[in-house]
């Protein structure tokens, strides 16, 4: 998968004058366990012409602060941060309402090990889609038709108003209020959007 990084590495390479002749290589990418967030380009080792080593930390989204949470019965999600206008707003005071069909709950958001969370109700744990209405004291915002694998894991919530957040940008054409949940641990994570009332 890195062969294609390695070789246009190697075609950076300049030498001095020389006799013609020829060597080996050994290009060694080592995906370090642990987040570096002062850190997050790594390392290079040259020890030419033998061998590269990279050295790379994990991005500070891949490290999960909920390593070690029991995530079995009953289902949870867990909310990483909810944001408005982006200053972190205590999850508390956000109300999730959760539909599918005729189905609606609106969850209680608890204290999880010093995490936020809300167990899945059981009727929904077998939903094939679901909607979500999220109600905040600075907005609201409803999403509709989710698949219900996101029903589960972690969510980030955020609803961000003109002006809006620089990364928040592209998705806010013709709009003053934007909401979304980021999926964060989806396969890939997903981040689903709707205006915001």
């Amino acid at each position: 998968m890195l062969a294609r990084a390695a070789q246009d590495n190697i075609r950076t390479w300049r030498f001095t004058k020389h006799e013609p002749t020829s060597f080996v290589t050994k290009f060694t990418f080592d995906l370090q366990p642990d987040c570096d967030s002062t850190n997050e380009n790594g390392d290079v080792a040259l020890k030419l012409p033998a061998e590269v080593i990279i050295s790379v930390p994990r991005k500070s989204w891949e490290c999960d602060p909920y390593y070690g949470l029991d995530l079995s019965e009953p289902l949870r999600v867990f909310l990483t941060s909810c944001e408005v206008d982006g200053v972190p707003l205590p999850c508390e005071q956000v109300s999730i309402e959760l539909n599918s069909g005729d189905l609606k709950a609106r969850p209680e958001i608890i204290d999880q090990k010093g995490k936020k969370a809300f167990i899945i109700p059981k009727e929904f744990r077998s939903a094939k889609t679901f909607g979500v209405v999220v109600q905040t004291p600075k907005g609201s915002f409803s999403l509709p038709e989710l698949h219900g694998s996101f029903l589960k894991g972690k969510w980030r919530i955020v609803i961000d108003h003109k002006p809006f957040q620089e990364e928040n940008r592209y998705m806010t054409k013709g709009i003053s209020c934007i909401g979304f949940i980021h999926f964060q641990w989806s396969e890939p994570e997903r981040l689903a959007s709707s205006p915001c009332e």
